[in-house]
Order: C-alpha cells, then sequence, then structure tokens
C-alpha cells in the first residue's frame, strides 16, 4: 500500500526541538509527521559536535532548541511513517512436503537514532556500541563522526558545551532509513502420505515447524542491528520475540 500525506493549512509553528525529535512534528508543506534535523558541520580537532545554528553560524555551543520562527535552516529529513508498506508470501509443495515463506515490508521512512549522546555521563548510564568509534585523538575528526567523550575539566569550563551533543543528538549526522525486510513467518510441513498410515487408526497426520519474527532481511546498517520497527515506541517497550513452535496434527 501506499500513503501519502501533506500539510496545506498549520496556524502555528513548531519549535526547533519539536521538528527534530524522533516523533515527527507538523509543519505546513510537508507530510504529517515530518522529522528534521540540525545540520551537522562536523567534529572540531577537539573532537566536540560543530553544527549550523538559525543565523547560518557554525557553533558548538549557541543552539536555540526554543526557536520557532526561524526554522528554515533545518534540514527535512523524510516522514517517519512509512510511505509504501506490504507483505509478500507464497507456498511451494513437493512430494507432501510444504514451505511457506511470508515476507513484510515498509519502505520511505526515517528514523532518529537514540539521542544517547552527552556532555556528562554518569555511571548509571548506558552506552552505545557508537562510542567504539568515537573521536579520541586529534586528527580522528576526519575519519568519524562520533564526538569524544569530554573530561570533567572540559565540562566544568564551559557548560554549554552539552547543547553541542544535544545538538548532535537531533542532527543529520543522527538519522536512518526507516526500511526493512522481514522474514516474518516460515514453515515446513510434511503431510504423511496414506500408505503410511493404513495400519493405523489415523485417517490423516501431518507435522509442522514455525518460526515467527526469524531475521531482518534487510535494514538501515546505522541502526546496528536495532529493529526500524520498534524504534521509537519509548519506554522499556521491547521488539517482539522470536518463536519456535512444532505442530503435530492428526485426523482420526
Amino acid at each position: 500500500s501506499y500513503t501519502h500525506s501533506e500539510i496545506t493549512k498549520l496556524y502555528n509553528q513548531g519549535q526547533v526541538i519539536e521538528l527534530v525529535s524522533g516523533n515527527g512534528f507538523a509543519k505546513k508543506g510537508y507530510p504529517a509527521r515530518a522529522l528534521f534535523s540540525i545540520p551537522f558541520a562536523g567534529l572540531n580537532n577537539k573532537g566536540i559536535p560543530q553544527l549550523i545554528n538559525e543565523k547560518g553560524e557554525v557553533t558548538t555551543d549557541n543552539i536555540n532548541f526554543q526557536e520557532r520562527n526561524k526554522t528554515n535552516f533545518l534540514k527535512y529529513e523524510g516522514p517517519t511513517d512509512p510511505t509504501h508498506t506490504g507483505s509478500l508470501g507464497n507456498v511451494f509443495s513437493y512430494k507432501g512436503f510444504n514451505l511457506n515463506i511470508f515476507l513484510t515490508y515498509a519502505f520511505g521512512n526515517v528514523v532518529r537514532l537514540d539521542p544517547k549522546f552527552r556532555a556528562y555521563y554518569g555511571d548509571m548510564a548506558s552506552m552505545t556500541h557508537d562510542f567504539v568509534n568515537r573521536w579520541q585523538a586529534a586528527g580522528d575528526e576526519k575519519k568519524t563522526d562520533i564526538p569524544a567523550i569530554l573530561s570533567r575539566r572540559q565540562y566544568a569550563s564551559n557548560n554549554n558545551l552539552r547543547y553541542a551533543y544535544n545538538g548532535y543528538n537531533y542532527s543529520t549526522a543522527r538519522i536512518a532509513k526507516g526500511a526493512f525486510i522481514r522474514l516474518k513467518e516460515i514453515s515446513l510441513s510434511y503431510d504423511l502420505p496414506s500408505r503410511m498410515l493404513k495400519t493405523t487408526p489415523l485417517r490423516s497426520a501431518s507435522v509442522k515447524l514455525q518460526a515467527t519474527n526469524l531475521l531482518l532481511l534487510y535494514a538501515d546498517k546505522k541502526l546496528n542491528g536495532q529493529d526500524p520497527e520498534f524504534f521509537n515506541t519509548g519506554g522499556v517497550a521491547s521488539p517482539t520475540p522470536r518463536q519456535f513452535t512444532l505442530t503435530l496434527k492428526v485426523g482420526l
């Protein structure tokens, strides 16, 4: 199926923080849940994120998330809802064996990667796998866009650096495609031939092994294995787990 939406009339203007949030927001001329980003201008020679603000300036600490009037500097990324969704299934049969394959897919949307980056981390903070590739020494800014972990001295000397990290979380560097192809279900069954049942009280018998939510055949590598279908569920919601079922069916 295909879905398209466009806001043609709107009486209020969203703030920067609303337009860049992972849930998307309304803006005239765009889809109902459009997602925007603060332009990312790379890391400086200390590994701190640089961003372009509403004045067109490259900055590390002068980002006004409450700005409502000047929002055209934000980059439109796309809708947060898929524009194309669907499924595809087929059954292959041969000599009593039946192989059922069912795929689901969605395309056309984008997702905001988890806002995990901060100017200061506590002992209880969870770390994303992205930190493996973070800036660690001068020159790393040429080969990575993952910011450095600030020292306590750096943070104490400029508390406004938190805006750089918060802005980075909502920048063009933290966007991934939401498209996916999922192997939703696969099953293999076998119908026992009647000649094998002649000496039994059974009229029919079959056995089936079924797997559900087995794997993603395609998803953006920037998601690092996270599920695009359940990316913005919030709270402690988790993706649907894999399920395996063995079924024995007999007819008397």
